[in-house]
């Protein structure tokens, strides 16, 4: 028993003189607090970074430095994380879900001229499903719809797109260029309904998705066109 008292006595104090050694100055402590603010401060700030304005009727998603504002409708949405790293772990990067609906909608925001058009990025698309072992989209559809170019598809049951017998799982990719930005658009549901039932839903939400873009003046910036 005093072999174990005297070995956590000593530990006590082992860590009693690495925390007094290792301790800031009271100025030192506010200086290391005043960067980490002004740090946090910046990077909220990132002109580069995507952010996400909430109002009573759409998620407005915006970056600083470009001009093209996107409205989500609110409805049933709820903001989730989705970052699973890689490409997801861009600051441009969004995710949204509506469990009830069997619905997910993400993509990012970039430079439109890394847009490298709807046919390369497709077959690009396809190769990287193959060499992660995912089956083949079924009943693509290559359309242009409004300011959006479309890329519809139907996935089968597997281990990456796990179903029920009745299910069915539906993909819209739609990208938008203008103003010098990209934007690249996934949505999909899931649920119990006919794939055409599901394709419609899908490019009926395509549809009631604002989009507009935002001057910059001495207030900042504001929103012209896409509804509040």
């Amino acid at each position: 028993m005093k072999t174990k008292t005297n070995y956590v006595f000593v530990c006590l104090i082992a860590i009693l003189l690495a925390s007094c050694s290792n301790a800031p100055s009271k100025e030192k402590s506010a200086s290391i607090q005043k960067e980490n603010t002004t740090a946090q401060k910046k990077k909220a700030n990132d002109p580069l970074k995507l952010a996400i304005i909430d109002s009573p009727k759409y998620y407005n998603l915006i970056v600083p430095a470009g001009r093209v504002v996107m409205g989500l409708p609110r409805k049933g949405l709820s903001k989730g994380i989705g970052r699973v790293g890689g490409a997801t772990s861009s600051p441009r990067y969004f995710y949204f879900n509506d469990y009830e609906k069997g619905l997910v909608i993400s993509g990012w925001f970039e430079h439109a001229q890394k847009f490298v058009g709807l046919n390369k990025f497709w077959e690009g698309e396809k190769d990287a499903w193959k060499m992660r072992g995912l089956p083949d989209p079924l009943d693509v559809e290559i359309n242009k719809y409004g300011d959006w170019d479309t890329i519809a598809y139907n996935m089968p049951n597997s281990m990456f797109t796990p179903l029920t017998p009745s299910q069915k799982n539906t993909h819209i990719r739609a990208h938008y260029v203008q103003a010098g930005t990209w934007i690249d658009l996934h949505i999909s549901l899931t649920s119990e309904k006919s794939e055409v039932e599901l394709r419609k839903e899908a490019f009926e939400l395509l549809d009631s998705i604002k989009m507009g873009q935002i001057n910059r003046d001495r207030s900042g910036y504001k929103v012209t066109q896409s509804d509040k």
